[in-house]
């Protein structure tokens, strides 16, 4: 019966170790769900950057593109001015 009774204890003991170990893992979560929050906003941060960027870029060809066509319409009308006289 002694055997069983250290038997015993020493399984309870192994079970405290144990929930002892998990217990220190729960006290990291905080910090691991703010280092994972830091790393969430930082991705985003950096989405809405290249999203800003590609929107500059493209509001820059459009505005290329229209100068382009205005260009093109007032030579055209230049020309068409010029060619009255001729």
């Amino acid at each position: 019966m002694d055997a069983r009774r250290e038997a015993g204890e020493h399984q309870r003991v192994d079970d405290e170790d144990r929930s002892e170990e998990g217990s220190g893992l729960n006290e990291d979560v905080p910090s691991v769900r703010a280092e994972n929050r830091l790393a969430h906003a930082s991705a985003k941060h950096a989405a809405k950057t290249a999203l800003f960027r590609l929107l500059e870029q493209h509001d820059s060809s459009k505005q290329q593109a229209r100068q382009h066509f205005y260009n093109i319409k007032q030579t055209d009308e230049e020309t068409h001015f010029l060619m009255t006289f001729l």
